[in-house]
């Protein structure tokens, strides 16, 4: 199950890709491939040999590799956004993607629009007051941030109900 205490941990790990990321050209949600590891720069932007970008599970994937806490790492091979994907599921507590985009549809409170089930192909999903949709990284990382403090909220008034039951 998703918690606000999950959602930071996400934050985190993207919080690592954001100097990385800072240019409108450094997120692509159309983007299928991940950089392989050795292929790491400290240049503004980590990009692909061929200067592509990363989507919203590639930055995703590429931070957990960047750690080495991916069981994913490998230079011998392509990484693609899906391994992203299964990877940010896992550390959220669902056990595939259908329950976490479920879970964002069920929950436009929490997720913050109606667009949430689009949240690995359209940058609609990560729309916020005052923006139609994300255009870097930190719009993505600023929208899970919104997203854990909806969830911290309404885990304070869960636990308020249940004591004023006792």
């Amino acid at each position: 199950m998703i918690t606000s205490k999950k959602v930071r941990k996400l934050v985190k790990t993207f919080e690592r890709m954001l100097p990385h990321a800072v240019s409108e050209a450094s997120l692509d949600m159309c983007e299928t491939k991940v950089s392989h590891h050795h292929n790491l720069t400290s240049d503004r932007n980590v990009l692909h040999k061929c200067g592509t970008v990363h989507c919203h599970a590639g930055w995703y994937l590429l931070a957990k590799m960047w750690d080495g806490k991916s069981d994913y790492m490998s230079e011998d091979r392509m990484h693609y956004y899906n391994e992203g994907i299964v990877l940010m599921v896992e550390d959220l507590g669902f056990y595939e993607d259908r329950g976490l985009k479920c879970w964002a549809r069920d929950n436009p409170d929490l997720w913050g629009n109606d667009e949430g089930t689009g949240m690995f192909v359209h940058s609609t999903a990560f729309a916020s007051v005052g923006k139609r949709r994300a255009r870097t990284l930190k719009d993505i990382v600023d929208h899970w941030r919104q997203v854990g403090d909806a969830l911290e909220i309404a885990e304070i008034g869960d636990d308020y109900l249940k004591r004023r039951k006792k």
